[in-house]
């Protein structure tokens, strides 16, 4: 049973001060990945379409970036490296043991899997990444370093191996507080110190000092939205509050789906029996000791979104979000009653809707269950907003949709490649091909001029159909 819920807390969600931006996620020894291999937002020479650049000191980041290869070359991958990355510093080391190191050579099995993102956050740039070795499920080292005049600042150093954390001189109370929890959680191998310092510990950020390393958690938390195909990236604010329902119905008006108006409706209580009695309980708790319950809790639940309030009376009421097609129509449909394509595109409008400006959103398999044209509108609408100067989200997916592979809505820069060699996937840019700006891209790369297409092996040769007919 599926279920979202979204209450006060989320739909005032925190964030890190100021902007944060990826600038290069590096992973190696992990599934399909055997060397290390860097995905960069760093934009390259080009200089066509240079608005949707966000310019910082001597370089410039893109805010859109599209991956393509056959099928198993490793696309998928690269963003499960990123889920990997981000669910370990917010939750520790799995609870069981993972072999999601390379197993193509018997070298690796022993190897640590490096992560490592490199952040913009508004004019300072920092590194921060781990090793773990899955074949014990530990973590192994850990660093946070400054990134400045093409030097490194380490903030901390940490060895778990030596159970050691090096670390700079903050201000002395600071370096008091850091110096107990440095010695909590050193030898600690399921645990990473970023999400150690971010443990009910707000006194320890009252000052300015400490706040990298708030931020920098905060990024993982709510900042890196990752979907694979099957994942809700739209929050329930936008189907609790009947604005951003307005919001959404022209979204998918644009899209052509039929879809005129979106409504909150009551429902029927016979509907309480399809949720756990349990959460129920828990679900009415929480409103209880909520004081705004008009957002109250949306819960997606048999492929339909129900609206949990409290009523005057302190009972749960039900509310069910419903699709209309036509102006005239009366008759609601449920979200069950609508088409996949239709459901993707809800799973995926806060990409396009949203009013935050600090979001990097990671899509695997973008174009799945979409008509291409749909799929490059998606792309188009979104370059569109990233064309504004204070717009700073960054979306990167991963897709087969080759018609996007035109210099006419994309830059070199923004188009990236997976090819698998011995079963080890390499990822490179578009850029170190240098081509024209009138290539034809698209068919070049069908072609196979850039790696990353499908080789087929005929499993029954024309030869040998010919041979067995001219026998009969």
């Amino acid at each position: 049973m599926n279920y979202n819920n979204y209450d006060r807390t989320v739909l005032s969600e925190k964030i890190s001060r100021g902007v944060i931006m990826l600038i290069n996620f590096k992973v190696k020894n992990f599934l399909s990945i055997k060397d290390l291999q860097t995905l960069s937002m760093v934009s390259g020479a080009t200089k066509r379409k240079s608005e949707r650049i966000v310019q910082k000191t001597n370089f410039g980041l893109l805010k859109f970036s599209a991956i393509f290869g056959a099928n198993a070359s490793g696309k998928s991958n690269i963003i499960k490296a990123f889920q990997r990355m981000k669910t370990i510093v917010l939750k520790g080391t799995p609870k069981y043991i993972v072999d999601e190191y390379f197993k193509f050579d018997s070298n690796t099995i022993k190897d640590n899997t490096y992560f490592e993102v490199e952040l913009a956050i508004n004019d300072k740039f920092y590194a921060y990444g781990f090793q773990i070795n899955f074949l014990n499920n530990a973590i192994v080292d850990e660093w946070l370093i400054e990134l400045k005049n093409n030097k490194e600042y380490p903030i901390f150093e940490r060895n778990v191996l030596t159970s050691s954390i090096d670390r700079k001189d903050f201000s002395k109370e600071i370096s008091k507080k850091l110096d107990v929890y440095i010695d909590d959680v050193k030898s600690d191998k399921n645990i990473l110190f970023l999400t150690y310092l971010n443990q009910n510990k707000a006194g320890f950020y009252k000052t300015n000092e400490t706040q990298i390393f708030r931020d920098i958690y905060l990024w993982f938390e709510n900042q890196l939205n990752i979907a694979n195909p099957e994942t809700i990236i739209t929050s329930g604010r936008y189907y609790i509050i009947k604005e951003h329902l307005k919001q959404l119905a022209k979204f998918l008006s644009c899209f052509d789906t039929g879809i005129t108006d979106i409504r909150i409706e009551k429902s029927s209580n016979d509907e309480l029996r399809l949720i756990p009695s349990k959460l129920i309980d828990n679900i009415k708790n929480d409103l209880l000791n909520d004081h705004d319950r008009l957002k109250g809790f949306l819960i997606r639940i048999l492929d339909d979104f129900l609206i949990l309030k409290l009523d005057k009376e302190n009972s749960l009421s039900i509310e069910k979000v419903c699709f209309y097609h036509t102006e005239n129509n009366k008759t609601p449909l449920t979200l069950k009653e609508e088409s996949d394509g239709t459901k993707r595109l809800l799973d995926l409008a806060e990409i396009i809707l949203t009013d935050d400006n600090n979001k990097t959103y990671i899509v695997d398999e973008l174009d799945r269950c979409l008509h291409p044209q749909v799929t490059y509108k998606f792309v188009e609408l979104f370059l569109s907003k990233a064309a504004n100067d204070n717009f700073n989200n960054q979306l990167i997916v991963t897709t087969h949709e080759s018609r996007l592979l035109n210099f006419e809505i994309l830059r070199r820069d923004e188009v990236w490649f997976t090819q698998k060699t011995e079963g080890a996937t390499s990822l490179y840019s578009l850029e170190e091909f240098n081509e024209r700006f009138d290539k034809k891209i698209d068919k070049a790369y069908l072609d196979g001029r850039y790696g990353g297409v499908p080789i087929f092996e005929t499993i029954f040769p024309i030869s040998c159909i010919d041979e067995d007919q001219t026998t009969r």
